[in-house]
């Protein structure tokens, strides 16, 4: 019933992102066939979770606070949309051990490694959280980019287009060689964010 659900929205999302923002996605030959992998975008705006996802053709999973938990509407809202609960403001064990579980299975969690959105749209500087959860699940991450989703009125009805770009995966495997896990995990987020950095140049 769930996954019902999630293919209804989907499809909705997907349908009315067109029509109102011209949402457009490239890149998906970048996305990994045959295993798990995190989807780490730029954060510019709320609706940039929804605008990857529908530009993805498979389920997805993603984090969402813990305070829209526990309310009659979150078997829908947010359960249903394969989002798990993550507390805010600490290290959510519970939440990364789900997140480590999903990504083993298969799944691919979409995620945002500057961990906040950027108020004046240029990219931050990434967390190296997200390396480190490439590492213990042994998947690789997929820089990501979403641009124009900070002017939502200026594109409701394509005045400007809103455009999801995938690039080129990066894999742990490439920085194994590297003596401590805090450079591993750095070298690896750094390139990430290059490469997302990359992306938004060249779809301006």
């Amino acid at each position: 019933m769930l996954r019902l659900y999630y293919r209804f929205i989907w499809f909705t999302v997907r349908v009315l992102s067109t029509i109102l923002f011209g949402r457009r996605s490239s890149g998906h030959h970048n996305l990994p066939k045959d295993s798990g992998a995190l989807i780490a975008s730029n954060h510019c705006s709320m609706a940039d979770p929804p605008f990857v996802s529908v530009s993805i053709k498979r389920p997805v999973y993603f984090f969402a606070k813990a305070e829209l938990f526990g309310h009659w509407w979150s078997p829908f809202l947010i359960s249903g949309l394969n989002a798990f609960p993550v507390k805010r403001g600490r290290i959510d064990r519970k939440a990364y051990e789900q997140s480590i579980s999903v990504l083993k299975a298969g799944n691919w969690l979409i995620l945002f490694p500057e961990g906040t959105r950027s108020r004046d749209g240029k990219l931050q500087k990434g967390k190296p959280g997200v390396a480190k959860m490439a590492f213990d699940a042994g998947v690789p991450i997929v820089p990501t980019c979403v641009t124009n989703s900070r002017y939502l009125k200026d594109a409701l009805f394509r005045r400007r287009k809103v455009r999801v770009r995938f690039g080129e995966p990066v894999y742990p495997d490439k920085f194994a060689d590297i003596e401590t896990d805090k450079e591993k995990f750095t070298a690896m987020t750094n390139e990430v964010m290059d490469r997302i950095a990359d992306l938004l140049k060249s779809t301006e």
